[in-house]
């Protein structure tokens, strides 16, 4: 999912938005807040490794994103900054701005006819339906219940 919320960032989604939309589709955590609480820098060591071991099936925006936030320092909320910028004690977090000149750089162009809010929440729930499906049919899950109680634990949610 991180290398779809990458695509979508690059795609000029605002951050808050995007936050806003995968919690509000019932995820516990903003994505893009999930990056900064994880870790820039654990984020693109993961897309490196899946990017390598998976190929296309981990496709999606551009690793160069985080690797130009990790040479600037900006690894999240342990750093003080990533995608927001963290301040002790302060609850509200405000946008990194030195960020916007990354994507500037890195920026795509969406397909207007799969970029509704709702196109986008259920591309990245979908991803997770992908996979559960994958896991299935390749016997790492035994039943869908299995899945159900993976996501229960590993997501906080339902999808």
């Amino acid at each position: 999912m991180m290398s779809e919320v990458i695509r979508i960032l690059q795609e000029g989604v605002d951050r808050k938005k995007l936050d806003s939309l995968t919690t509000s589709f019932g995820f516990p955590v903003g994505a893009v807040t999930l990056v900064d609480e994880v870790g820039v820098d654990v984020a693109k060591h993961v897309a490196e490794d899946l990017g390598k071991a998976f190929g296309e099936q981990f496709g999606g925006g551009n690793p160069e994103l985080l690797t130009q936030m990790v040479s600037k320092g900006f690894l999240g909320q342990k750093s003080g900054k990533g995608f927001y910028i963290y301040q002790e004690g302060v609850k509200s977090k405000n946008l990194n701005s030195d960020v916007d000149s990354i994507l500037a750089i890195l920026k795509t162009t969406p397909k207007s006819e799969v970029s509704s809010d709702e196109d986008i929440q259920f591309h990245l729930v979908t991803i997770f339906v992908n996979e559960a499906v994958m896991c299935l049919q390749e016997g790492i899950l035994a039943t869908p219940a299995e899945g159900d109680i993976g996501a229960v634990f590993g997501l906080g949610s339902h999808p």
